[in-house]
């Protein structure tokens, strides 16, 4: 399911099996899904045992070279090109990459998603045809860019020419280290052979590992860089069986073993699965929360600002002052709170930043909106009321 006009992809450990879907649903107890799934695989499948094809849509922190996301490859030869609409590994109709295998390099470079230190599978599926017979080999390989090189190999997976005519599935697990997490990798398709020999390939992509999709719950995330991964011999190759669960950190949403960073205008508290909107008169900045000043300013636009004029400002929200009252807006006591008009001075509309002086012959008490005429001739008024100007 790809992202377009405005349709979202499903998070994981969610998903949708319905067109038209307006929400995502949460995967059961025991089952996970990636990102874009539209149903739940259990804990238990494995891409080699299990026939679900949603086993291999969607590449949550890798990538998916299958499907309508077959594009941007290079080195295609005369004989090389994409079968659409055949029988692929699972059944049914697919993508199929077929090279003649001459020799040479069929690659793309894809963008990667994914943060921290995570267990990650390479699979994908294969079917070598006259190929042991030419002498010939073929491999999937993954390269990660680095800082100081461009593209680095970290992962090698070899095809079996011995089977031949039979689709194949490889996979091997990688455990990148925080050098190693780059924004792009580059994937190659490789094979040398003779004549009349051909390789096919589908369904290739870089997955997060299921161990690590069921192996924390909902709110947890897997660290698998503890002290045993590191003194362990030899390494990466026990990290996963050594790692450990650890509770969701504030500023990050953990579920399917994975913890990533709250986006803009979110929040968490920790131990979440999901990170929420920014609440009213707060501020959001990388997944932390803080109210504005409880008086005296207001959020606008994520930031905490001066109350403007003629407003009451409290816990980062403004109220417009009503009639009979004034602020000035900014700092101080006027600028902070809605404050009744003194005697003699009044406030007719609302948000008013200052009140009118009573003209000559009317007065008024605190907080009126209005003035009161003043008796014939009296410089005094009675009890309740106020001088009138002379």
């Amino acid at each position: 399911m790809a992202r377009r006009f405005n349709c979202t992809l499903c998070d994981r450990n969610t998903y949708t099996g319905n067109i038209g879907s307006t929400s995502c649903q949460n995967c059961g107890v025991g089952a996970y899904s990636h990102l874009g799934f539209s149903t739940c695989v259990s804990c238990g499948a494995t891409a080699a045992t299990n026939a679900n094809v949603e086993l291999y849509n969607g590449g949550l922190q890798g990538f998916h070279l299958a499907d309508e996301v077959m594009v941007g490859w290079t080195g295609l030869g005369v004989g090389d090109e994409w079968k659409v609409g055949v029988t692929g590994p699972l059944g049914g109709s697919s993508n199929v990459l077929y090279d003649d295998a001459d020799g040479g390099v069929v690659s793309a470079t894809v963008e990667l998603a994914f943060e921290g230190m995570m267990s990650l599978v390479l699979r994908g599926f294969g079917k070598v045809d006259g190929l042991e017979a030419a002498g010939g080999t073929a491999s999937i390989a993954l390269l990660l860019s680095m800082d100081w090189i461009t593209f680095q190999e970290v992962l090698l997976v070899d095809l079996d020419v011995s089977q031949d005519g039979a689709w194949q599935y490889v996979e091997e697990v990688f455990h990148p280290s925080h050098n190693q997490i780059g924004k792009k990798a580059l994937v190659e398709l490789r094979s040398s052979g003779g004549g009349g020999s051909s390789v096919h390939w589908s369904g290739v992509g870089l997955f997060n590992s299921p161990a690590m999709s069921c192996g924390c719950t909902d709110g947890f995330y897997m660290n698998l860089d503890t002290p045993n991964c590191r003194t362990c011999t030899p390494q990466p190759s026990c990290r996963s069986t050594h790692a450990a669960c650890y509770r969701c950190p504030a500023g990050h949403k953990c579920a399917a073993g994975v913890i990533q960073t709250c986006g803009n205008g979110l929040y968490s508290w920790g131990g979440s699965r999901d990170c929420e909107g920014c609440e009213v008169g707060w501020v959001c900045e990388n997944g932390l929360t803080l109210p504005c000043a409880s008086d005296g300013s207001i959020e606008v636009n994520g930031a905490c600002v001066a109350c403007p004029s003629g407003h009451n400002c409290r816990n980062g929200v403004k109220k417009i002052c009503p009639v009979g009252k004034y602020s000035k807006g900014g700092e101080g006591r006027e600028g902070k709170q809605c404050i009744n008009c003194p005697p003699g001075r009044y406030a007719g509309n609302l948000g008013s930043m200052e009140c009118t002086p009573c003209q000559v012959g009317k007065s008024s008490g605190h907080g009126h909106e209005d003035c009161y005429e003043c008796g014939d001739g009296a410089s005094t008024t009675s009890e309740g009321e106020f001088p009138c100007r002379s």
